[in-house]
């Protein structure tokens, strides 16, 4: 417990700086998907170290973003843009954007029109 403080307290400190931490983003103008999505290829900084990471956020109406922090060394790990589109259609199914609704249980369901 004794250290589990100090820790959380520097990462809400860090959590809380306005210091710019994207240093490039470049839209994805050719990604296809069954949604209406924006996606962006940026890199950011952490710990010194410039990484790799994707932004997937709804094209026009208010929506989560889903924001994809690549893991990995070199090739393990890295993000195709197939996965991206699966990653934007689990946006559009979670209900929260698109044709798709929640329903109980936790399965999704299309609206039929």
């Amino acid at each position: 417990m004794k250290i589990t403080l100090p820790v959380l307290a520097v990462l809400l400190i860090s959590a809380c700086s306005n210091e710019e931490v994207i240093r490039d983003k470049q839209e994805i103008p050719d990604f296809s998907s069954d949604y209406d999505v924006n996606v962006w290829e940026i890199t950011y900084e952490s710990d010194g170290y410039m990484i790799d990471g994707y932004i997937i956020s709804a094209d026009e109406e208010p929506a989560p973003t889903l924001i994809i922090n690549r893991g990995g060394n070199r090739n393990f790990g890295e993000v195709t843009h197939d996965e991206l589109a699966f990653f934007s259609q689990l946006l559009g199914r979670s209900g929260l954007h698109g044709d798709c609704q929640p329903v109980p249980g936790g399965r999704q369901q299309r609206r039929r029109g």
